[in-house]
């Protein structure tokens, strides 16, 4: 495949990426029988994550290693895809943003809880250039990514809840 064909399928990725995590941003999530609603990463992450890993394995068995060469490029192919596809599945197997009518609490990577009552919600600012809407409270700092399915609700619950339009965050 020459470099305009890899460039092509490149874009093509990228636009199908972006068109799945719009779908998913806009989908509702269904509150349980507490009020309490869910979010997660869009399944795409626990896909790109896997295939990662089993690159990294067709990587591990298809290169022959003959020189100081071929060692650095196992190295490096293994760092980009074998870490950067386990990061991806602990990102997306342990992402959790829940709101319910008290409170948003969130568990990250490393499953710290944080927990915000929504009257302590000093500010919420949107971070578009990172992808992420971050909630202030009295030393506390809570990260919602765009990519997470139903994030178009979590910015009708926040309107509801504190006020704050998608206009005043610069969300369309």
């Amino acid at each position: 495949m020459n470099l305009t064909g890899s460039l092509i399928v490149g874009v093509l990725s990228a636009f199908i990426m972006m068109l799945m995590s719009k779908k998913a941003q806009r989908r509702r999530i269904e509150e349980d029988k507490l009020g309490n609603s869910t979010f997660r990463l869009p399944l795409y992450f626990l896909y790109s994550g896997i295939v990662m890993l089993v690159m990294t394995l067709i990587f591990a068995v298809l290169i022959p290693i003959k020189n100081n060469e071929d060692i650095f490029y196992s190295i490096l192919l293994f760092g980009l895809f074998g870490i950067g596809g386990l990061y991806i599945l602990l990102f997306y197997s342990s992402y959790l943003v829940n709101i319910n009518d008290k409170e948003i609490s969130f568990i990250s990577t490393f499953k710290k809880e944080l927990r915000i009552k929504w009257e302590k919600i000093d500010s919420i600012v949107n971070k578009p250039n990172q992808g992420k809407l971050i909630v202030l409270a009295k030393n506390k700092r809570l990260v919602i990514h765009h990519q997470v399915v139903g994030f178009q609700q979590i910015l009708d619950i926040i309107e509801k809840k504190k006020g704050i339009t998608k206009q005043e965050l610069n969300i369309k």
